[in-house]
């Protein structure tokens, strides 16, 4: 299929704004050869996209579909908004997260051809110099052309945010050149021929990102994935759900606490006495005194009854001595009697 031509409104008007990662120049420099529109109706040799990155705990880009001119609002755009209006944690994530333009192109790193037709979302600085390349025709020109075209060397220093693009447009080279027709792989020299040819189905700019919806956005956000978690995907957390079914039982074990509300009732027999301890504190001087003083006295009282008692035991000797001593104070005629009657008076 023929390919189609750059028109110049379209580089006049383009606004240096782009995509997502397919082909990432390596650090150091890079040949790279840019593909003309993908079709005869297309007129950009390149097609404007943005992309959110640093999405989620796996820092995922995800395509913006409204900087894409695919949908009018993004979930993610309008987070990166609320999230901005917050505490210095969320305007730093916003920042890290808000989407940056990008601009698709077809291209063929010269450096490893046999990896074909690639699209590269490259950053502004890169778009802006290229389509100053494009529009001054008297040392440059279309680029993109295959016969009138060159190559541009991307050099690509820093890594991260601390990343810097800048470019070199070459001398006006014949693509592609017979050593990509007659490469050693008969595959790869016959793709290079069907580009010469225009026989080659280059890719559709509009139609290579996969755009998610707001609820599938979300879920990315959140660390989730084709309806499972990011560590469910890696195996690692299907028992982890399950644990609440065992926190129940943990729970039922927890239930015999009410158990421990049977010993409640202890604490609360404790409390009882200490309350009437307490009463008895605020009333000890009045009833306190009174019983405590009588019982001591008491066993007091009887000890000494228990002596008084002790007392007449010994005044029954002299009694018994008294008697006894009653015939000897007797008349000297009964002092004749026999024992046996003295028993007999000694007993009346």
């Amino acid at each position: 299929m023929p390919y189609g031509k750059t028109n110049r409104e379209s580089v006049e008007s383009a606004n240096v704004g782009g995509g997502a990662d397919f082909w990432n120049p390596p650090e150091g420099e890079s040949r790279i050869r840019v593909m003309p529109p993908w079709d005869e109706q297309a007129e950009e040799f390149w097609f404007v996209t943005g992309t959110h990155f640093n999405v989620g705990p796996d820092e995922r880009p995800v395509p913006c579909p409204d900087l894409s001119g695919v949908a009018d609002s993004c979930f993610l755009c309008r987070l990166v908004k609320r999230l901005a209006r917050g505490d210095e944690d969320e305007a730093a994530e916003a920042e890290a997260m808000g989407a940056r333009p990008r601009y698709l192109l077809n291209i063929v790193d010269l450096e490893k051809p046999q990896d074909g037709v690639q699209v590269w979302p490259a950053p502004k600085t890169i778009f802006r110099q290229l389509k100053k390349y494009w529009l001054n025709e008297e040392d440059y020109g279309d680029f993109t052309s295959f016969k009138e075209g060159f190559d541009i060397i991307i050099d690509k220093t820093g890594s991260g945010i601390n990343t810097k693009y800048d470019s070199t447009p070459t001398r006006p080279k014949e693509f592609p050149s017979d050593k990509l027709i007659n490469h050693r792989s008969d595959t790869v020299g016959e793709m290079y021929e069907q580009l010469a040819n225009e026989e080659f189905e280059l890719p559709n700019l509009a139609e290579v990102q996969g755009f998610q919806s707001d609820e599938e956005m979300e879920r990315t956000y959140k660390g989730l994935s084709g309806g499972r978690s990011r560590t469910e995907e890696n195996g690692g957390s299907d028992p982890e759900p399950e644990p609440e079914p065992e926190a129940e039982p943990e729970q039922t074990e927890a239930d015999p606490e009410p158990e421990q509300t049977e010993t409640d009732p202890e604490p609360e027999a404790e409390a009882k006495p200490r309350r009437r301890r307490r009463a008895a504190a605020e009333e000890p001087e009045e009833t306190a005194a009174d019983p405590e003083a009588e019982p001591e006295p008491k066993p007091r009282r009887r000890r000494a009854a228990t002596s008084e008692k002790a007392d007449p035991e010994p005044a029954a000797a002299p009694k018994r001595r008294a008697r006894k001593a009653a015939p000897k104070s007797g008349s000297k005629a009964e002092a004749g009697s026999s024992r046996v009657r003295g028993r007999v008076k000694d007993l009346e």
